[in-house]
């Protein structure tokens, strides 16, 4: 069961990076706001630097999704990928920090240090092993 929750906690958090990928290229409400990213306030989400970010949103949304679906399917490697998509979506969301609600903004920062932590230190391996 805890496996299970885990994989869909994965999965729905991979999913919410559409956000990102929505607030770039469409004019669907995303729950995004158009405030510029941290290291300009010049550079917007549907700047043209926002559009090429949003491809590591998009990246976050796969390969985060991706750990979650191989961690329900009880793959080997869903723990590499899911690592990946830890690192990826800080990357994604961190500099747009203030264009998300700031509940948003806290629960995905908050899973990855939390995926993190679980997948890379050795006392996450205690809690890997209750996953299987």
């Amino acid at each position: 069961m805890l496996r299970i929750i885990v994989a869909l906690v994965l999965i729905a958090h991979g999913l919410g990076h559409s956000m990102g990928v929505l607030a770039a290229w469409t004019p669907i409400p995303s729950g995004l706001t158009n405030r510029p990213w941290l290291f300009s306030g010049g550079v917007l989400l549907d700047s043209g630097t926002g559009r090429v970010w949003s491809l590591i949103w998009l990246a976050a949304l796969l390969v985060t999704t991706a750990g979650g679906v191989g961690l329900l399917l009880q793959q080997d490697w869903w723990r590499t990928v899911a690592v990946a998509g830890a690192v990826l979506s800080l990357v994604a969301i961190v500099p747009w920090l203030a264009a998300m609600p700031p509940v948003s903004a806290f629960g995905a920062v908050a899973v990855d240090l939390l995926v993190l932590a679980i997948l890379l230190l050795p006392v996450g391996d205690q809690i890997v092993r209750q996953l299987r």
